[in-house]
């Protein structure tokens, strides 16, 4: 079987083994923040990935938003953020590497591109830019 039935992946397990080979290259030892698959990329590239489920510094600022003002909302974000670590440090990533649906190119800028495809998602294009908050 070449892919799973049913998968939410933008790239064949091929084309992630040869971004996360191109990573482990050039990448220089720096993080990458992935906006998208993690698990196949870290495996080839062996390097400092991360993303918005590790990496939360986005999580405080969406909290505090939450939280603001009265009523049975805020109370159930209190509440279910009450032992958020607010103060956990996070590295800062060097780059983002973005999951563009229908492979338009946003950034004429970046690095690095794959073209990649599935049976589920046709002409996407994986891009690598430098990280900007």
């Amino acid at each position: 079987m070449k892919e799973m039935p049913i998968h939410t992946n933008w790239a064949t397990h091929e084309q992630y083994e040869k971004i996360g080979i191109w990573l482990k290259q050039h990448g220089n030892g720096r993080i990458v923040l992935v906006d998208g698959e993690v698990g196949t990329l870290g495996y080839y590239c062996d390097c400092n990935l991360s993303s918005f489920f590790s990496d939360r510094r986005w999580l405080k600022q969406y909290v505090n938003k939450q939280i603001s003002g009265n009523g049975v909302k805020p109370l159930l974000y209190k509440i279910n953020f009450l032992f958020l670590d607010k103060d956990m440090q996070f590295p800062a990533p060097h780059y983002l590497l973005k999951e563009i649906p229908a492979g338009e190119a946003t950034n004429p800028n970046s690095l690095m591109q794959w073209k990649t495809s599935t049976k589920w998602t046709s002409s996407n294009l994986i891009q690598l830019n430098k990280y900007a908050p």
